[in-house]
């Protein structure tokens, strides 16, 4: 079994095999053999790090060391073994959970001495780095299981440790779309993914036939992935499911490595850099599990050119044809009307009685009818601020804000996000962050964010009542706009 030795720090701070994702797709490395395995089953998968640590620009580990082990034949397990050839790294590629290593060649002391083990992340390292020719055996046993798309949605997320992070919104505007009819976690996760796969396109952008499609997993890279049409590859797709996956209360980490096109029971298995992979790896309350998010390969659409809109005439009004022999034969002369007998003065006073009456109520519904509406948008308002969840009282400010500025004739983004909405006024945009964080956040907004929430919600109005006049407030209130049907 291996042992744990001297607890000797290993910092590796910004270290990430994702960064080299693309080079595995350039067009001198896809078709090269980076290594051959031996004892790989069908559905294994070579797992090469598992990363948990994004700043924004690139994924690492999350944590500061690696504790250094010591390799021995003995364990337990499948019999898994490597042999290098392309590959460079010093990331020790395994299939499940290794619980012994041992080293072969010329380099076996050496690799031996700096090998490293993170137990939480389940993956190995050795610091001299991995080259042509080395080789190990491993004896292994079952890691993180991948599960179905099918099998998504009865996830439950296990108490989240994990931080959120301030996503653009382009990626929140996609999740909300995706997961608006969700009810569970897990439902969310799966909506997640279907919209992942549904909307995606895969390419590597390294060979002239494909679309392009730029490397890096940045937050700028990732706001660009999210744009008409959706164009990356693993190297995306698996950083972007992890961040919104977080966002729905699941913590989250990359695995990078290889799935083999071809497995053969029995038989070598050479792995080619077009194998190279990444997936999502999420923590539920039955422990971690992987899931597959990049989409199926399929043609990407081209952009289409705007053709130039062409307007149709309506047809001309044309005046209707004259009824056979002429005007006088299409149409009877009017009956004289018959005489009317004068009233006499009681029937006239009756008569001025009910105009009277009638005239009299009109005003009474007149007037009780500004009185009604603002009682309405008081208990419109009230019901919002006081929703049973926090979450909807968080969506009651925003909400409160679209009907007031509706009703000051302002009619907003039809089916934007509540950022596009919003505009480039600040307390909006402000507002707009704060809300979405309230929706999509794993933990429910606290008193004081929906607070802050409803602050900024009256001060937008405020704003736009500045310099209008009490008039313009008046006017608002009494304006029924809001109630109309959206």
């Amino acid at each position: 079994m291996l042992r744990d030795g001297t607890p000797a720090s290993l910092a590796l701070s910004g270290a990430s095999p994702m960064a080299a994702y693309r080079s595995y797709w350039a067009p001198e490395s896809r078709t090269a053999r980076q290594l051959t395995a031996t004892g790989l089953e069908p559905g294994d998968r070579i797992r090469i790090a598992a990363l948990d640590r994004y700043d924004g620009e690139v994924l690492s580990i999350d944590r500061a060391a690696f504790e250094r082990v010591a390799s021995a034949e003995a364990g337990q397990g499948r019999l898994i073994g490597i042999t290098v050839g392309e590959l460079r790294s010093p990331w020790l590629p395994s299939v499940g959970v290794p619980s012994a290593v041992r080293f072969v060649g010329d380099r076996s002391a050496e690799l031996a001495a700096d090998l490293h083990r993170d137990s939480e992340l389940g993956i190995m390292l050795v610091l001299a780095g991995l080259g042509a020719g080395d080789g190990y055996q491993l004896r292994v046993e079952p890691g993180v299981p991948v599960v179905p798309a099918e099998a998504v949605e009865a996830l439950a997320p296990a108490d989240p440790v994990q931080d959120t992070r301030e996503l653009p919104d382009a990626m929140l505007a996609a999740l909300a779309a995706w997961t608006g009819d969700a009810a569970t976690p897990g439902e969310r996760l799966s909506a997640l993914l279907a919209g992942l796969r549904a909307d995606g396109y895969v390419s590597h952008g390294v060979l002239d036939e494909e679309a392009a499609s730029r490397p890096g997993h940045s937050l700028e890279r990732l706001e660009e992935l999210f744009s008409e049409p959706m164009i990356g590859d693993a190297e995306q797709y698996a950083t972007a499911a992890m961040l919104l996956a977080r966002q729905l209360g699941f913590d989250s980490r990359v695995a990078v490595g290889f799935t083999p096109d071809t497995i053969a029971t029995g038989q070598p298995t050479a792995v080619v850099g077009a194998d190279a992979d990444a997936w999502l790896e999420v923590r539920t309350t039955a422990g971690w599990v992987g899931i597959d998010v990049v989409p199926e390969e399929r043609p990407v659409p081209e952009q289409e050119q705007g053709a130039p809109t062409v307007v149709e005439e309506p047809p001309a009004l044309q005046a209707p044809a004259p009824a056979p022999g002429g005007q006088e034969q299409g149409f009877e002369p009017a009956a004289p009307s018959a005489p009317q007998e004068a009233d006499d003065d009681g029937s006239r006073l009756l008569q001025l009685l009910g105009a009277l009456s009638a005239v009299v109520g009109l005003l009474g519904l007149v007037a009780a009818l500004p009185v009604a509406l603002v009682v309405a948008k008081v208990v419109r308002r009230r019901r919002r601020r006081q929703a049973e969840a926090p979450r909807d009282q968080a969506e009651g400010a925003w909400a409160e804000v679209v009907d007031g500025l509706r009703d000051r004739g302002t009619t907003l983004l039809e089916g934007g996000t509540r950022v596009e909405q919003a505009g480039d006024q600040a307390p909006m945009r402000d507002l707009a962050h704060r809300v979405d964080r309230a929706v999509f956040a794993p933990a429910e907004p606290t008193e004081i964010d929906i607070a802050t929430a409803w602050a900024l919600s009256d001060r937008v109005l405020a704003e736009r009542d500045e310099g209008e006049g009490r008039l313009r407030a008046l006017l608002a209130r009494l304006n029924p706009a809001s109630f109309a049907r959206r």
